[in-house]
């Protein structure tokens, strides 16, 4: 019984540990569309932190979704782009801990830069 007790003890202070991991970090957003307004699957969108120089890079959804989590507080660009559109960045995008910034992006129609 006071191995189970003592189990239960850490468990109940380990969650909320855990927790605070993600307390202390923000979001970006979004989903990305065409001109007339279709979600746009299979979009590259690349976030960077301008502080650190830290890129991660992601792949909209089959509904155009994207969304990067985790992030540290400070500026961010992100780019976005898709194959028979231009690119679109985005600059100093600011995270702040424990929110969720909302970044929903028109692609043009044009080349693909290539990163």
């Amino acid at each position: 019984m006071r191995n189970i007790l003592l189990l239960f003890m850490l468990i109940v202070i380990a969650v909320p540990l855990c927790a605070q991991s993600d307390g202390n970090r923000g979001q970006i957003v979004g989903t990305v569309y065409d001109p007339v307004q279709a979600v746009v699957p299979n979009a590259k969108v690349q976030v960077q932190n301008k502080a650190t120089g830290a890129v991660r890079e992601f792949t909209t959804g089959p509904e155009g979704q994207f969304r990067a989590i985790l992030l540290d507080a400070g500026s961010y660009d992100v780019k976005e782009d898709a194959q028979g559109f231009a690119q679109r960045v985005y600059q100093n995008v600011t995270v702040n801990v424990g929110s969720a910034v909302s970044l929903d992006v028109t692609l043009q129609l044009g080349d693909a830069a290539a990163w």
